[in-house]
């Protein structure tokens, strides 16, 4: 089943609202979890180097989770190609 079928495409005013409104979202998640992590932070006590490496240690997490979730979509992709 396609999904062009059954969804209607979006108008670009349609599309640029969603793009904001989906960005703002995300922001406002990124910012809340800075915040959170900050104040978890300073309750701890640790060492500016122990910040540091848990930091670098998020970050990494974080891209490798994005690539992997990029990997899956173009998998997905691809599979669905020879399916059709």
């Amino acid at each position: 089943m396609k999904t062009s079928e059954t969804t209607p495409a979006l108008s670009p005013t349609q599309l640029v609202g969603f793009l904001l409104w989906r960005t703002g979202i995300l922001i406002l998640a990124a910012y809340s979890f800075y915040r959170g992590s900050r104040l978890a932070l300073e309750f701890l006590d640790l060492a500016p180097e122990l910040e540091l490496g848990l930091g670098l240690i998020g970050a990494g997490a974080l891209l490798v989770l994005t690539s992997l979730i990029v990997g899956r979509v173009q998998d997905a992709r691809e599979e669905r190609r020879l399916v059709e």
